[in-house]
């Protein structure tokens, strides 16, 4: 009888030390998941709160470098695309201008 009461014991406090530690491990892993998500959809604004130095903290660190990155570069390529237009509208404008008889 004794036996079975320590037993169901060690059963119930290994239990609860598993469900801690996979809770433990598996957040900042989920919290990884949705920030990418959000990269995926070019929403720049979340970023992964991790700063253990473990392998899932050099993750972290790697996915909110990333997301910075792309987030500098596609702002990057709308101001080239607006300075191409203004070119282009510029080039157009001038085309359809007369020349003066002066200049002629």
């Amino acid at each position: 009888m004794n036996y079975l009461i320590v037993g169901s014991f060690i059963l119930l406090v290994g239990g609860a030390i598993a469900i801690y530690l996979s809770k433990k491990i598996t957040k900042p892993v989920i919290e990884m998941s949705h920030v990418a998500e959000s990269v995926a959809r070019l929403d720049f604004s979340k970023q992964v709160e991790y700063n253990e130095p473990d392998e899932i903290g050099q993750l972290a660190t790697s996915i909110n470098t990333m997301s910075q990155q792309l987030s500098q570069n596609i702002d990057q390529l709308k101001a080239d695309i607006e300075h191409r237009k203004q070119l282009f509208r510029n080039i157009t404008h001038e085309l359809k201008t007369k020349i003066p008889k002066a200049l002629v």
